[in-house]
């Protein structure tokens, strides 16, 4: 005859050793699943760290190869320190256009679509007097210079229109250039 007890204690003893792997393979099915989400995450900081740091290494390669270039830059904007430089140069090109030219002022203001803490506007009034060719060649050269800059007002009259055979002209330019404060 059959051990009755002996068969139900097997099966007792299969049954919770069939919940126990059931539950421990759900265990590791969730901590595969976390370990995994972890790992991923990681492997995402590392490839955004990595690429991090290749785009500086391109940064300082690009830059170490353009030195020329980044002083020429450099040339371009106007800061405090170059002001009367800036100031030079707008005479120079009057001697330049063969017009006789001064900068009669010279004031800071605002400058548009910029950053107000870090940019501002150099508005430079010019005088000229000289031939209409001469006054309309310095204008164009005003227009050319290597800045971010606007006229912002342009007036040519004769300099003296009661006098016959007056060929002089005179030439009110308002400038206005953007400034690193």
């Amino acid at each position: 005859m059959f051990n009755r007890f002996k068969t139900k204690s097997k099966l007792i003893t299969v049954s919770a050793l069939a919940a126990v792997a059931v539950c421990f393979y759900i265990a590791v099915f969730f901590a595969t699943g976390y370990a995994e989400d972890m790992t991923r995450k990681a492997e995402e900081k590392r490839s955004a760290a990595e690429t991090s740091a290749a785009r500086i290494d391109k940064i300082k390669k690009l830059m170490a190869e353009t030195p020329v270039e980044q002083t020429q830059v450099a040339g371009y904007v106007v800061t405090d320190e170059h002001v009367v430089t800036f100031i030079e140069e707008v005479e120079s090109l009057a001697r330049r256009a063969g017009v006789e030219g001064s900068v009669d002022t010279v004031t800071t203001g605002s400058y548009p679509d910029v950053d107000v803490k870090q940019w501002e506007g150099l508005s430079v009034l010019i005088s000229t007097t000289g031939s209409w060719a001469d006054t309309y060649q310095f204008l164009s050269l005003l227009e050319r210079l290597p800045y971010q800059s606007n006229i912002k007002a342009a007036q040519i009259q004769k300099s003296d229109p009661e006098k016959e055979n007056n060929e002089l002209w005179e030439g009110d330019f308002t400038l206005v250039v953007l400034k690193q404060k």
